[in-house]
């Protein structure tokens, strides 16, 4: 893992963590939510949606924990690879074979409990995807055929804003699918984005939080919506671990550049 980033990281999962359970537990908060509006009047009872979106969110929040784990584990067992084939001697200079199979059982011990860490974060991360995409299938199209094809008396609101929400509805899918299927490559170090990759898979985390706050911080002398802080909070912790990433890396890269120019004098 860069080590210019694993201190960002843990405060971006952290912050994942708290807004994803604030976010399961604001689904049962419905007034003036621009999230939860969605799920009203449409081919499902409304309280199945909510407590589906209860444990997209705590699956999320299950995800996070455990790439939060995980990083631990990760530099534990990296730190065991570097003298795990070395041989223990005792003090009389003979080879210690006890301590030395007590040190590789250890190493492949701690390894273990990486894989079944990661094996858990892909659970509940395939489990969270798998509700969120249910969810918005199952509420944004239908929601917007169900409004357009409502007579001129009976909408609400405009061609524009059905559109928007359903535009929108996708976003915050979006979002969570490049979370949950970028996050662990970022976290392993498997891979980084580019400057470049960096701001283009932040463009719909960052225009969906803006939109969030849009209502949020608009209703907020009324009775601001938990949940679209939460969707606001989640989408621009998203967009940060794009970018953070993108940023440390480049940060390694020229101190590493400028550590091998000095050792050529």
């Amino acid at each position: 893992m860069n080590v210019y980033f694993e201190k960002p990281l843990r405060a971006i999962l952290i912050a994942m963590i708290v807004i994803s359970f604030i976010a399961a537990f604001s689904c049962f908060i419905v007034y003036n939510s621009k999230y939860l509006e969605t799920f009203t009047e449409n081919i499902l009872p409304f309280f199945v949606y909510i407590i589906a979106s209860f444990a997209g969110f705590v699956f999320l929040a299950f995800f996070a924990v455990f790439q939060l784990m995980l990083i631990s584990k990760k530099k534990v067992v990296s730190d065991e690879v570097k003298d795990r084939d070395k041989l223990v001697n005792t003090s009389s200079g003979w080879i210690d074979v006890s301590a030395t199979s007590a040190k590789l059982r250890k190493s492949k011990g701690h390894e273990s409990e990486a894989k079944r860490t990661a094996v858990l974060s892909a659970f509940f991360g395939i489990a969270s995807l798998s509700v969120f995409t249910a969810v918005y299938a199952l509420s944004s199209p239908p929601k917007t055929v169900i409004e357009f094809t409502k007579k001129p008396v009976d909408r609400l609101v405009s061609n524009f804003r059905v559109v928007s929400d359903l535009v929108f509805s996708t976003f915050f899918l979006i979002t969570v699918v490049l979370f949950v299927t970028l996050s662990p490559k970022i976290i392993s170090g498997e891979w980084s984005p580019g400057r470049t990759s960096a701001v283009l898979l932040s463009v719909v985390p960052i225009a969906c939080a803006i939109r969030s706050a849009y209502f949020f911080f608009g209703n907020i002398l009324a009775f601001a919506s938990p949940a679209d802080f939460a969707i606001f909070a989640l989408s621009a912790l998203t967009a940060g671990l794009f970018l953070f990433s993108s940023y440390a890396e480049r940060r390694r890269r020229m101190i590493e550049a400028l550590t091998a120019n000095q050792s050529h004098f």
